[in-house]
């Protein structure tokens, strides 16, 4: 276990952090730090500024960025790449060669601070393995804290919970009391077809709006199905409107493959939780546990294409051992990045 999440009472959260700290250590327990970088559009800024190179004359620069995902090994040379292959890059280069100073600085750190929920715990003094700042911040981030192997802890405040336990205090019940609500009520099922969304945590928001009126809420895991479909994989891929077609019977279902059946027939054939990619990857591209884990991990962050395309070669090597023709196996691995 490296990572894990929990959501408090927004009033009591510093509490939560105070009481790690208790059972565990002063000295094995710190909020995680940050580190702000320079963007390429912040770094061009930047140097304008210092130059005293007027911003309107770099403005059409920085519409013409090109940009990279966090997992490309270019990230850091989105500057150098726009002056070197864009006409716009080019133009200005040479009515400002000075301006090429923003592609040495691009990435670079900015300023540090503190993680707004991340907290990290060990088993050891944390001094041991990274400076600590005056006021309890460890001097790594969050990606630092995972090659490290350190167990990090995101201690969320949610309003939504005061606001219930508030509710509960009213009726003289304590939090036990939500574990014995029913998951099959109709009644609550009609507050959803009704649209009205207003106080329910994540619906107040126009996207879970909007999927939940093309898709009526039968049952409990129709909740499920649209806050999965709200993030930007299921969006973006096509695949949120390709499930809600399928899930009201305007399109048929049908499958990747014969063999991804069983991990997307509860989803009529749609991949859209991390579970069934992780289901998949193992039992179709024979991956280790390791890659993935890495692979989840990775679609969680959108590093984007160059790094998924390390792990296709192992998908492929295992499907063929399924009997998968490589451009079916091919099709499912598309799907799966999509959805991430």
């Amino acid at each position: 276990l490296y990572w894990a999440e929990f959501d408090h009472n927004d009033i009591k959260r510093e509490s939560v952090i105070d009481n790690l700290k208790i059972k565990y250590g002063e000295d094995c327990v710190a909020r995680i730090g940050t580190v702000s970088r320079l963007k390429a559009r912040s770094a061009l800024t930047e140097v304008s500024k210092a130059l005293k190179i007027p911003l309107w004359d770099v403005e059409e620069l920085k519409k013409s960025i090109i940009e990279r995902k966090s997992g490309d090994a270019r990230i850091d040379q989105c500057i150098k790449d726009t002056f070197e292959t864009t006409d716009v890059g080019k133009d200005i280069i040479r009515k400002y060669p000075r301006l090429k100073i923003a592609q040495e600085i691009e990435n670079h750190s900015r300023h540090s601070g503190q993680h707004a929920a991340g907290v990290i715990v060990l088993n050891d003094e944390i001094k041991n393995y990274t400076v600590i700042s005056r006021d309890g911040v460890a001097q790594l981030e969050k990606d630092d804290a995972e090659k490290l192997n350190i167990l990090k802890i995101d201690v969320l405040g949610l309003r939504t919970l005061s606001i219930l336990e508030d509710a509960l205090k009213e009726i003289g019940k304590d939090n036990s009391y939500l574990l014995e609500l029913p998951t099959d009520d109709k009644k609550t099922f009609e507050v959803f077809k009704d649209e009205k969304f207003a106080g329910i945590f994540q619906f107040e928001g126009y996207t879970l709006q909007s999927l939940c009126k093309q898709m009526s809420v039968d049952q409990f895991m129709d909740i499920a199905y649209i806050t999965t479909l709200a993030r930007p994989g299921p969006l973006s891929s096509g695949g949120a409107s390709e499930f809600i077609d399928r899930r009201i019977g305007q399109e048929e279902v049908t499958y990747l493959h014969e063999k991804t059946k069983p991990y997307t027939e509860d989803t009529f054939g749609v991949i859209i939780f991390q579970e069934q990619v992780m289901e998949i990857a193992r039992g179709i591209g024979k991956m280790s546990w390791e890659d993935t884990s890495s692979l989840r991990k990775a679609m969680s962050k959108s590093l984007g294409e160059e790094f998924f395309n390390q792990y296709w070669e192992m998908f492929r090597e295992g499907a063929k051992e399924e009997g998968i023709e490589e451009n079916d196996a091919r099709n499912s691995w598309d799907h799966m990045c999509t959805f991430g």
